[in-house]
């Protein structure tokens, strides 16, 4: 998955305890479960991506997700394409 293909994309929020460039672990803790979207990935630090995260009160704060995770996530989430099924769907639609 490219960098590009992931903006725009929509994550839930994850516990980054493990990364030592990210340092606010307890905000980060209190995040997890809350969705947030891909804004894009870090310039000078690609390892990092920058997600805009949204609050139940409706506010939102960006912070930063390890790319790599961002990615798994999002690939993991995706749903395949079947063209087999779709075809045979419509197949079944007509008479």
């Amino acid at each position: 998955m490219k960098d590009e293909d992931i903006i725009g994309k929509t994550i839930t929020c994850f516990d980054v305890k493990n990364d030592s460039r990210l340092s606010s672990y307890d905000k980060y803790k209190s995040m997890v479960g809350l969705s947030a979207v891909v804004i894009n990935v870090h310039r000078t630090s690609p390892e990092y991506t920058n997600c805009k995260v949204t609050f139940s009160n409706g506010g939102t704060q960006h912070w930063h997700y390890p790319t790599d995770l961002v990615k798994k996530q999002i690939e993991e989430n995706e749903t395949p394409v079947d063209l087999d099924a779709i075809l045979l769907q419509i197949k079944n639609l007509t008479p």
